[in-house]
């Protein structure tokens, strides 16, 4: 079994509509009277290819408002607005840590691939030895 040092029982991984962010950010950019940067989420690209890491996880940034978490800016904006989700927080007991490894290294997600240098091989070989099928 893997080491987990957290004391957290769980894991979490998010999935944000990035449409209905950029549409949002465009509308309240486009009413902005003030001198300073508008309160809107902006989702950065990176043009460079020089970081394989970057590369292989496909790098998608968010860049939001100073002090306002990426939750509390799409509940601040959509609040009232149910028609689709906009932020999602998918939560994964630790017990079930395991089973969420080994799915995702059979959909070829693992520090192998996402992490293309010595790290990731070694990682991924400490996981392959560690975890039964992986």
């Amino acid at each position: 079994m893997p080491e987990d040092n957290d004391d957290d029982p769980n894991r979490a991984v998010y999935a944000l509509s990035r449409t209905a962010v950029e549409r949002k950010s465009r509308a309240i950019k486009k009413d902005w009277k003030k001198k300073s940067r508008p309160s809107i989420v902006e989702l950065v690209e990176p043009h460079s290819d020089e970081n394989a890491r970057l590369v292989n996880q496909g790098g998608l940034f968010t860049r939001g408002p100073d002090g306002v978490t990426l939750d509390d800016w799409v509940r601040q904006h959509f609040t009232g607005v149910s028609d689709y989700v906009r932020i999602l927080k998918i939560v994964i007991p630790n017990k079930d840590r395991i089973v969420a490894l080994r799915s995702l290294n059979r959909m070829n997600i693992n520090h192998l691939s996402l992490f293309p240098d010595l790290y990731g091989a070694a990682k991924y070989a400490n996981l392959d030895l560690r975890i039964e099928n992986y």
